[in-house]
């Protein structure tokens, strides 16, 4: 039997806006498993985060705009410096690290 693993919306994209524009707008995730990314310096503008998992992410200095997460995890992660404006968590946890 062969189990097959969603593939990230969010890693490509990540690839394309880093050094461009530097922003993440007007998109949904669900379901991503996110670890160990430098996401810091970044704005996540109009974004939906769904049941996602973020370890040992770092969002040092990134800004929040209207961005929503649900259901989501963070763990160990860091968001020194960051600004959120009119973003929420919802059914959220947070483990330290």
């Amino acid at each position: 039997m062969t189990v097959e693993l969603a593939q990230s919306s969010f890693l490509p994209l990540l690839r394309e806006v880093r050094g461009e524009t530097d922003t993440v707008r007007a998109r949904q995730f669900t379901g991503e498993l996110l670890e160990g990314l430098d996401l810091g310096n970044l704005e996540f503008e109009d974004t939906a985060w769904r049941n996602c998992r973020f370890v040992g992410c770092d969002f040092t200095r990134s800004t929040f705009y209207r961005a929503t997460f649900a259901d989501c995890l963070f763990s160990g992660c860091r968001f020194r410096e960051s600004d959120w404006r009119n973003s929420s968590l919802t059914g959220c946890k947070g483990e330290g690290g």
